[in-house]
C-alpha cells in the first residue's frame, strides 16, 4: 500500500521544471538531443530538491525512476517533466518493485506500438485504378475536391488526377455534388496511401476513398455537401 506524500517538495520541483521548460528559446530547441537533455536537467532539478537519487532508467521509453533509498520514489516517463507518481512505500523492495513493473509495462507498450506500425506498413493499398477520392477543406466555407487514381505504382504509390464534379444546390449557398469520372482538371500528381486509401494532400487537405454503391456495374457515388458563403 502506498500513499502520496511530500506535497510542498513536488510543487516546488514541479516549479523548478516548468521554469526550466519556460527558458528563453535557443537555436537548438528543436534538436531532440537538447530537448532530451532539458528533459533530463529538470528532472535532476525534482530529484535535488526532494533529495532524491536515480536509481534506472530507459532512454527508449523516456522512463526514469528516482529514490531515497528507505521508501520513497518518483517516477516519470517519456518527455515529461512532472512525475507520473511520487509515492512512499512500506518498503524499499515494495517501491523497487513498483519502478521495475511501470518500466516493464512502458518497454511493452513501445513494442507494442512497434509492431503495430510493421503490421500497418505491410498492409497493401486498398486503391484500384479508377477508384476516386474525396477531399473537404475550408474554415468559413465547406471546400470539396475530387481526384481519381489513374495509375498504381509499387505496395502504397498512386497517381491521381483532379477531376470536376456534378453540383446542385438546395439551399442559399450550399447543395451537393458528386465526382464526374474521367473529367479531369490540372495535371497527373504521385502520392503515397496507407492501408486504408487515405493520402494526405497537404497538412489541411486529406481525401479518402469516395463512397459509392454499385449497381449493374456502374457506381453511384454518395453526394457529398459543399458551401460557397464568400
Amino acid at each position: 500500500m502506498s500513499e502520496a506524500i511530500h506535497n510542498t517538495p513536488v510543487r516546488q520541483a514541479q516549479s523548478a521544471a516548468q521554469t526550466i521548460q519556460g527558458a528563453a528559446p535557443n537555436p537548438g530547441a528543436s534538436n531532440p538531443a537538447v530537448e532530451q537533455d532539458k528533459v533530463h536537467d529538470a528532472r535532476q532539478r525534482f530529484a535535488s530538491i526532494t533529495g532524491l537519487h536515480l536509481i534506472d532508467s530507459d532512454v527508449s521509453t523516456g522512463f526514469a525512476a528516482y529514490g531515497d533509498g528507505i521508501k520513497r520514489l518518483a517516477i516519470f516517463g517519456g518527455k515529461r517533466t512532472k512525475a507520473d507518481r511520487y509515492n512512499t512505500y512500506s518498503t524499499w523492495e515494495k517501491a523497487l518493485e513498483t519502478a521495475a513493473r511501470v518500466k516493464a509495462a512502458a518497454a511493452k507498450q513501445l513494442a507494442d506500438k512497434a509492431t503495430a506500425r510493421e503490421a500497418e506498413a505491410a498492409k497493401p493499398c486498398p486503391l484500384k485504378v479508377g477508384d476516386v477520392l474525396v477531399a473537404s477543406w475550408g474554415y468559413e466555407q465547406t471546400n470539396i475536391d475530387f481526384y481519381q487514381v489513374t495509375t498504381r505504382t509499387g505496395k502504397r504509390g498512386v497517381t491521381l488526377r483532379k477531376i470536376t464534379s456534378q453540383r446542385e444546390t438546395d439551399a442559399w449557398e450550399q447543395g451537393t455534388c458528386v465526382p464526374a469520372v474521367g473529367h479531369f482538371v490540372g495535371e497527373p500528381f504521385t502520392a503515397r496511401s496507407n492501408s486504408r486509401g487515405t493520402v494526405t494532400l497537404a497538412s489541411y487537405k486529406t481525401a479518402y476513398p469516395c463512397e459509392y454503391t454499385e449497381v449493374a456495374g456502374v457506381r453511384l457515388y454518395k453526394p457529398t455537401r459543399w458551401t460557397s458563403y464568400y
